[in-house]
């Protein structure tokens, strides 16, 4: 029987359990609560200022490249 502690390590050194989901998503998911808060009282967010925001934390699309008002938009939908 394997060593169950070298399955997991192998699983996160691999990206294995990151899954198909970019870093901004992962974020999304990971601070859902306060963001969720942040952004409940306003009817429609500014998805650009938003973009710029996490994108100057070094939040990036999957390819690297700078984050979009619309790749936010649907990531948060994502992480909902």
């Amino acid at each position: 029987m394997p060593k169950q502690d070298s399955i997991f390590q192998r699983l996160v050194s691999g990206g294995r359990v990151q899954g198909n989901h970019s870093d901004l998503v992962r974020w999304m998911i990971l601070n859902h609560d306060k963001f969720a808060e942040v952004l409940a009282p306003i009817a429609r967010p500014g998805w650009n200022s938003i973009a710029d925001e996490l994108t100057k934390e070094g939040l990036t699309r999957k390819d690297g490249l700078p984050l979009t008002s619309e790749y936010v938009r649907v990531s948060w939908w994502k992480a909902r």
